[in-house]
């Protein structure tokens, strides 16, 4: 029987290390379990999000395989335009 195996009703079964797992737990709180904040977008960049959503939302309406990237792509061509 292999180190750190326990016998349990005829199956052997290998038990985690969890030493690793105690020391990540143990540095988690020792920063005081602060999370980090969120990123504050600027009111120009988060009109461009809804705008791009909005034109992702249209595009995916008519094609379901359409990709984030192709709609940045056609918002940024529209915002050329002036039509957005």
């Amino acid at each position: 029987m292999p180190a750190g195996a326990k016998e349990r009703g005829g199956a052997t079964e290998i038990l985690a290390d969890t030493s690793r797992n105690h020391r990540m737990a143990k540095t988690r709180k020792q920063d005081g379990g602060k999370r980090r904040k969120t990123r504050k977008l600027s009111p120009k960049l988060k009109a461009w999000n809804e705008k791009v959503m909005r034109v992702f939302r249209d595009m995916r309406k008519k094609d379901k395989e359409v990709r984030f990237r192709d709609a940045l792509v056609e918002a940024g061509k529209l915002r050329k335009a002036g039509k957005i």
